[in-house]
């Protein structure tokens, strides 16, 4: 019953690629009316910058994050300057001032293709060079945790891209436990793939692979001290 009533919902979604416009006929199987859902903008490559835009797409449907840039002014903390650099040259102020322009496009420009080129330069990326996306996510994460704390834009801004993980050791003789936290920007999630006719990646699979506990033999086995 609960698949058969996930399925009616969605196929009353239909994407439409010119904003809100009328359904097309029979896209629904039920009585209900379509669902017509925008489609997000696409981010042209301007090399091989595959890493940028992934990573822009993944922030950009993160609406707390979306919704504190956006309502960020430029030159409205203290020391900045019209273009959101500081009076010492702070240069990733521009940077941010370019991100939120691009974020604004994306989220609510009528631009069904958006060039990321002012992003890319403020950064000074070499768009001709791939770079390793988890790396880049990681630099880019801390810059931004450093800027958003010396802008008054930190607390839950941070949280909104780091978080905290717990890893707790467990004797299997004595049934003692220690635990240990550690922050993080990303999760190194092995990527399960179950092939049915095409090749999906189940995201909660993944995630279930991730959270299993190891068994530590041998050289990798922790000396209990009780």
């Amino acid at each position: 019953m609960v698949v058969m009533a996930v399925r009616s919902h969605h196929s009353r979604l239909v994407f439409g690629s010119d904003g809100p416009s009328s359904p097309p006929r029979g896209a629904s199987g039920s009585g209900s009316p379509p669902v017509v859902l925008s489609v997000p903008p696409g981010l042209r490559n301007l090399g091989v910058t595959c890493y940028l835009n992934s990573h822009l797409q993944c922030l950009a449907q993160n609406p707390g994050f979306v919704s504190a840039l956006l309502g960020w002014a430029a030159g409205s903390g203290p020391g900045r300057g019209a273009d959101g650099a500081g009076g010492g040259g702070d240069s990733f102020g521009r940077v941010m001032v370019e991100f939120r322009d691009v974020l604004g496009r994306m989220v609510a420009g009528s631009d069904r293709v958006i060039c990321t080129s002012g992003f890319a330069e403020a950064l000074e990326l070499n768009v001709g060079l791939m770079q390793d996306p988890n790396e880049f996510w990681r630099q880019l994460c801390d810059r931004m945790s450093e800027w958003f704390g010396a802008n008054g834009l930190g607390g839950s801004l941070t949280n909104l891209l780091n978080g905290t993980q717990q890893y707790i050791t467990k004797c299997l003789v004595c049934r003692n436990e220690s635990s240990s936290e550690d922050k993080f920007s990303d999760l190194k999630v092995p990527i399960d793939i179950e092939i049915v006719g095409d090749c999906v990646v189940d995201v909660q699979r993944c995630l279930d692979s991730y959270l299993q506990p190891n068994e530590l033999t041998g050289d990798c086995q922790y000396e209990c001290s009780t």
